[in-house]
Formats: C-alpha cells, sequence, structure tokens
C-alpha cells in the first residue's frame, strides 16, 4: 500500500501519507528506544515514492529498516548526530547541498542533495532534493568564472595604457539569474561594479555573437542585474542600447575649494560612487589634478565628473576622471550621476542630454530610477591565440605562488 506502514493487525494508512504526492522525496525517521527511554536507533517509519526511488526500492521495504543502511555511510557521521539533535532539541536544520556515495551495492541516494529536517514527536522528517545536475552546473560556472579572472588578469597591462578608458568584459553562460553575466576590470586590474556604457556594447556584441536575440536583454553585475534593450540601428555594426541603471542614490556634499569654477559637489551612487562637480568647463590640469584627489572621497575610490551646463537648455558637459584609469572620454554611470545631481541642484529637469568628447547620452530620471540610452557602435574583433593566453595564464599563476611564498615567509 502506498505510503503504509505496517502494524499487528495487517496495513493502515500513515499519519504521513500527506507527503505521497510531493516531488521532493520525504523519509520520516522514528526513534527507537528502549525500556527506559534511551535513545538506540532511527529506523525508516515512512519514504514516500520519490524517496522510495531514490533509494533504489519498494517502499514497503523501506519501512522498519534501520536508517544507517538506508543512508549509508554519510549516515554514521554529521546525518546520525544531526537527526539526534534535531529529536532533542526541536531544531529545524536545513542543508544546503550535501553529498552522498550511495550504498556498496549502488542502490540508495547518491549525488548533491537539499536537506530540510524537522521534529515530528518521536519523528524526524526529512525533506531532500537531488540538485546533483544544478550542482555540477555552478561548479562548472565557478570555474569558467575562475579561469575569465586569471585571462582578465594576464591580458591586463600592469600599467593603465595611454588611450582612454581601457575596460573589459567577461561574458559567463549561462548566468543562474539572468540571460548574460558580465564582469567588469579597469586597465589597472581592480573590479568595476558598474559600467552603463560597457553593458550596452556588451550586449550589441552578444547579440552580434548569436548568443541573446535582440530586444530585452538581462545582464547580471556586480551592481545587481539590469535590464537592456537592444535594436538594430540604420546601418550594419550601429545599434541603440537603452539600460535600466536602478536608482541614484544622492549622497553628502563633497569639499572642492581649490578646484577652479567649482560650485557644488556631491557623492553620488549609481551602482558605483561617483563625485559630481558642478562649474565652469576645465582644463586638463583641473581634470588630473582634482580627479586624482577627489577620486579618494570614497573609501573604495570614486569615480569623477566635472560638468557645466550646455550647450542646451537641459543639457550638460562633462569631463570624466574614472578611478583605475585616469581621464576617459565618457562614462555611463558618470552621465547618470551627473544628471541626478544637476537635477537635485536645479540645474535641470528629468530628461538631460549628456555630452562628452566620446558622444551625446540621453538620461531619464524618474521616481522609478535611471534609464541610460544612446548609440553603440561595432568597432572590430580581437583574437587571441590560445598558445601564447595560455602561456600568460600560467606565468600570471607562478606570480602569484611566488607572491603567496613571499607572505608566508614574512616573520
Amino acid at each position: 500500500m502506498v505510503g503504509a506502514t505496517p502494524s499487528e493487525g495487517g496495513q493502515e494508512q500513515s499519519p504521513f501519507a500527506v507527503f505521497d504526492e510531493s516531488l521532493d522525496a520525504v523519509t520520516v525517521l522514528r526513534a527507537v528506544r528502549d525500556g527506559n527511554g534511551a535513545f538506540i536507533e532511527f529506523r525508516v517509519a515512512y519514504a514516500n515514492p520519490v524517496a522510495a526511488y531514490e533509494a533504489g526500492c519498494n517502499m514497503v521495504d523501506v519501512v522498519g529498516e534501520r536508517a544507517e543502511e538506508y543512508y549509508p555511510e554519510a549516515f554514521h557521521g554529521f546525518l546520525h548526530t544531526t537527526f539526534l539533535q534535531i529529536l532533542e532539541t526541536g531544531r529545524t536544520i536545513e542543508f544546503p547541498a550535501a553529498e552522498f556515495s550511495g550504498k556498496g551495492d549502488g542502490s540508495g541516494p547518491s549525488g548533491w542533495y537539499r536537506f530540510h529536517a524537522s521534529k515530528f514527536g518521536d519523528h524526524v522528517i526529512v525533506t531532500y532534493r537531488d540538485i546533483t545536475a544544478e550542482h555540477k552546473a555552478e561548479q562548472q560556472r565557478a570555474a569558467e568564472r575562475a579561469e575569465a579572472r586569471l585571462l582578465q588578469e594576464a591580458l591586463l597591462p600592469p600599467v593603465p595604457p595611454v588611450s582612454h578608458g581601457l575596460e573589459m568584459a567577461t561574458l559567463y553562460l549561462p548566468a543562474s539569474d539572468a540571460a548574460l553575466a558580465m564582469e567588469l576590470r579597469n586597465a589597472d586590474g581592480s573590479v568595476a561594479e558598474m559600467s552603463g556604457n560597457g553593458i550596452r556594447c556588451f550586449v550589441q556584441a552578444a547579440v552580434g555573437a548569436g548568443l541573446v536575440p535582440p530586444g530585452r536583454v538581462t545582464v547580471a553585475t556586480a551592481a545587481g542585474v539590469r535590464t537592456v534593450v537592444i535594436r538594430p540601428g540604420a546601418e550594419p555594426g550601429l545599434a541603440f542600447a537603452e539600460v535600466d541603471m536602478g536608482p541614484a542614490l544622492l549622497g553628502a556634499a563633497v569639499d572642492v575649494d581649490g578646484v577652479p569654477g567649482a560650485r557644488s559637489a556631491r557623492l553620488v551612487d549609481v551602482g558605483n560612487p561617483h563625485v559630481v562637480v558642478l562649474g565652469a568647463p576645465v582644463d586638463d590640469a583641473t581634470v588630473a589634478d582634482a580627479g586624482a584627489r577627489l577620486e579618494t572621497s570614497h573609501p573604495d575610490g570614486a569615480n569623477v565628473e566635472f560638468a557645466w551646463p550646455g550647450p542646451d537648455p537641459d543639457s550638460l558637459t562633462v569631463r570624466v576622471w574614472e578611478r583605475g584609469v585616469g581621464e576617459t572620454l565618457a562614462c555611463g554611470t558618470g552621465a547618470c550621476a551627473v544628471a541626478a545631481a544637476a537635477r537635485s541642484w536645479g540645474v535641470v529637469a528629468n530628461h538631460v542630454r549628456v555630452h562628452s568628447d566620446g558622444g551625446t547620452l540621453d538620461v531619464e530620471l524618474s521616481d522609478g530610477g535611471v534609464r541610460l540610452s544612446g548609440p553603440t557602435r561595432f568597432v572590430g574583433t580581437v583574437v587571441v591565440d590560445e598558445a601564447v593566453l595560455g602561456a600568460m595564464v600560467d606565468e600570471r599563476q607562478v606570480a602569484d605562488l611566488e607572491q603567496d611564498d613571499q607572505m608566508a615567509a614574512r616573520p
């Protein structure tokens, strides 16, 4: 009988038969005690069809079986101790991932499982699900992320290049909570939480590679999941991309004494930290000197934007100093930060056009967050020789090991 527990008078319906239709495996363990009430062992009081299938046996054969036979090897360790603690304390315990090797004959639960165990009278109800496939997929993703980071570090030069604003985007597939996943590194190797222009170019590259179709694309970033809407442009290689950047959080005022022409400045967080300086147009020396100084206004370092009104109403012109890089031609998150700060000072309204040496972007401010839009253009494909790249990764790994040895040798 499905879900039945034997009794002296034949068979009776188990009080745990409510679990018969569960898609998870459910096993109920009964405490066996001596005449004095002292615990002796656990025996299986109930197993639903999924649990019996996982065990590779019939349910009626499982009921009454010693738990250490049902949960081989692992039960002699942490499971036995944990289930006994649940019985004695009434605690509910979850195991996000636990590995089982099965019985010696190849039967029984085997692989990675997610467990939930709780007390019911003198029983412990154990619910578990086979997560072997997703566990292996996550391990593969972790290995790919580790390898990609090594490749990033191997490719990034030890000194920031003379050219403006090198950032590197790396794609991990599949992403667990989005269609794509992106990691950014600045020219000095430091990780950037978010890049408004980087994510738009990143999605265009993914569409061009056939990884995702054009339209609405979700991307996992260090600042959270962002949604990009991309559509083809009027000519090959040209596209138009709009990204939901999330909220722009206005922070404290920043001291800008000594910055020529500066009127106001404040911190703004758009998934990454910015210092927005409003004033008059600035020269190269001011960008370099004040940018490097104001970068330290945030503990993690901040991007610095020097902005002034014009050339049109509700428009701003910007020069950008990015942490870990130096002056760059443009900054998408910076455009959002500048628009939000300028609106807070009453300089612009909700729709702002932001001009920089790298081009023009449109920023839409609302209570729901900030939207950044503008064109993206395919420039070219970089082909890296795998042998050369592998050698670079090996060199970086050796250097890391030598650095670890030096650190370990310090008194």
